[in-house]
């Protein structure tokens, strides 16, 4: 994953690490919408291998907790699929404010639940009560944000 940010450096997401996860790879790099980019890659505790097959990938539990860390670092980081910590805690349902590693859901299993009334987003539900929303085709964050 890559992060861009104004402020975040390799050694904060190296400090931000939860516990049980490592670097499989960190490096800085260019970006044309921040100061720099941060090229991250994660081994963790999933039952899933990494991309490479070098080792065992890092759950959505320990990205998010990992991703919470930074964005309260630098709320107008920008992710894949987040762009700003706003939209981060809306789209993972807070889960992530007070989440701890030892608490995390290793394999989700996501279930579509829904639609808002407006029909701006959609939810899908796992089994553990996580959540996650996604802006429908045609709408933005902006609509429901205050």
């Amino acid at each position: 994953m890559r992060i861009h940010s104004d402020k975040i450096e390799t050694a904060d997401v190296r400090n931000a690490l939860p516990k049980g996860v490592m670097i499989a790879a960190l490096s800085r790099h260019k970006s044309r919408t921040r100061d720099h980019g941060i090229e991250i890659r994660l081994y963790g505790t999933s039952s899933y291998r990494t991309q490479d097959g070098s080792g065992q990938a890092a759950t959505w539990d320990e990205w998010g907790i990992l991703l919470a860390v930074l964005f309260e670092l630098d709320p107008k980081m920008v992710a894949a699929g987040y762009p700003s910590a706003d939209e981060y805690h809306w789209i993972t349902g807070d889960r992530f404010r007070t989440l701890r590693v030892e608490d995390q859901h290793r394999r989700h299993s996501w279930e579509y639940t829904g639609k808002a009334a407006t029909g701006s987003y959609v939810v899908h539900t796992c089994t553990c009560g996580a959540i996650t929303r996604r802006m429908s085709y045609g709408h933005s964050f902006s609509e429901i944000s205050d």
